[in-house]
């Protein structure tokens, strides 16, 4: 039983972000000195990918071609390289992971929360930092199409053909006695 609980935790080690890789080896080696000490046959090969499946996921790059016929110190050569490589290009902990996807996340804020405290523009949907009016952040910076926004697309000279007459009025200030 000692035997199969040793065989069984040299192959449930794992290599955390935040551990040390010469550490995470010099571990794997003890554990294999101990079990082959009990007399389990662990071959070099077997032990390299005993070893490479304690490595995260974030190694599978360097991973994937170290399962040929390498020899166990050429595999051990090549993720030293990799591990000086991605050294500082990877998560150390899950809580930086985290704060990492935190920060770019855009949180889009609800527009219509949003109240220009600009006193010649007071419109909703904005701050002052982005308001064109006087006063604003953005100043005189209206966007082309800015007059144009919200109204019937095409020129008012297509949309009135030529009529000359006034509009016709409706004096609404008669009463039904004057309609008899």
């Amino acid at each position: 039983m000692t035997r199969i609980n040793a065989d069984n935790e040299l192959r449930t080690l794992k290599f955390a972000d935040n551990d040390d890789f010469p550490t995470h080896l010099s571990i794997m080696h003890n554990k294999l000195s101990q079990v082959r000490a009990m007399g389990i046959v662990i071959l070099d090969t077997s032990f390299k990918t005993i070893l490479l499946n304690s490595l995260p996921k974030f190694w599978n790059p360097a991973v994937a071609s170290l399962y040929n016929n390498m020899p166990l110190s050429k595999a051990i050569q090549q993720l030293n390289v990799w591990r000086l490589h991605t050294k500082d290009d990877h998560p150390k902990s899950s809580s930086r992971s985290v704060m990492a996807l935190q920060t770019n996340t855009y949180i889009k804020k609800d527009q219509s929360l949003l109240v220009c405290t600009n006193p010649n523009c007071n419109h909703r949907g904005h701050t002052i930092d982005v308001c064109y009016w006087p006063g604003g952040g953005k100043e005189g910076q209206f966007p082309p199409d800015f007059g144009k926004r919200g109204r019937f697309k095409g020129s008012a000279a297509n949309t009135c053909q030529g009529s000359t007459k006034p509009p016709l009025t409706i004096n609404t200030a008669s009463t039904s006695k004057d309609n008899n």
